[in-house]
């Protein structure tokens, strides 16, 4: 389910949700005019990028970095300037 927040009193939205089950970052941010009198709020551009990638990444980061803990904690790497 998407869920859409609106731009709120002119302020920047940043906005984390899951859409079809893929992680989704969210961002609004507000067009505003200024009259002299008041700021008010005209529209809202809303950007959203798809976080799968990114989440991708770092468990794959996560998985190399615990692999090569366990490597350099039984010496199984032989170059010692690698587990330092």
């Amino acid at each position: 389910m998407m869920k859409l927040n609106p731009v709120s009193k002119g302020n920047l939205n940043l906005d984390y949700i899951i859409l079809n089950k893929k992680n989704v970052l969210q961002l609004s941010v507000p067009i505003t005019m200024n009259t002299g009198l008041e700021t008010k709020v005209i529209g809202a551009v809303l950007i959203s990028a798809s976080m799968e990638s990114i989440y991708s990444d770092i468990e794959n980061l996560k998985k190399r970095h615990i692999k090569n803990l366990f490597l350099c904690t039984n010496n199984i790497y032989s170059i010692d300037s690698y587990c330092n």
